[in-house]
């Protein structure tokens, strides 16, 4: 059993309804690691629920607290899942790189995760005006991409699968 990550910490990255948060809470009570989901965190700091906050702010100004809030956390030893549009931002994204994280991409399927996602207004899942669901699908694609040291295709594999693709990176990344 790993009860560190040599200081590493490993970062969920990938589209809303992936199992971001599920896969990380579950990782965290396996291993025995702090965890930490920004969107609650988010939802916390505001006072309202994710989908409420993007209401009430607009896209752009939820970014600019979502950037303001996660660049403020300093962990280390932690499983981190962040909101799917955390990739719209290179601070972010080079704030939670500098914290020594490791990123995993769960990519699922865009028609399961169509059925997965229902209300993307209620869910508080940043998408342009005039977006469709595939435009969005491919835009964060490409970002996710980018930024992910491993990629986990969650299609149509079952939860001991895909923990156990979690397991191996967790296992070979604690050994650096």
């Amino acid at each position: 059993m790993i009860n560190q990550l040599n200081n590493k910490n490993i970062v969920f990255i990938g589209m809303p309804s992936v199992g971001k948060s599920y896969f990380g809470r579950k990782i965290s009570k396996k291993y025995n690691l702090h965890y930490v989901d920004c969107d609650i965190l988010m939802e916390h700091k505001y006072g309202k629920k994710l989908g409420e906050i993007l209401k009430e702010l607009g896209n752009i100004k939820f970014c600019e607290f979502e950037e303001k809030t996660i660049c403020n956390i300093f962990f280390q030893n932690t499983i981190i899942s962040p909101g799917g549009s955390v990739v719209y931002s290179s601070k972010i994204m080079n704030h939670l790189k500098n914290l020594n994280s490791i990123f995993i991409y769960l990519y699922l399927d865009i028609n399961l995760l169509k059925k997965r996602l229902g209300n993307l207004k209620k869910r508080g899942v940043i998408i342009k005006h005039g977006m469709t669901f595939q435009n969005l699908f491919n835009e964060r694609e490409i970002l996710y991409e980018k930024y992910s040291d491993f990629k986990i295709d969650c299609t149509n594999k079952t939860e001991i699968n895909i923990m156990n693709n979690i397991h191996k990176i967790i296992f070979n990344q604690s050994k650096l």
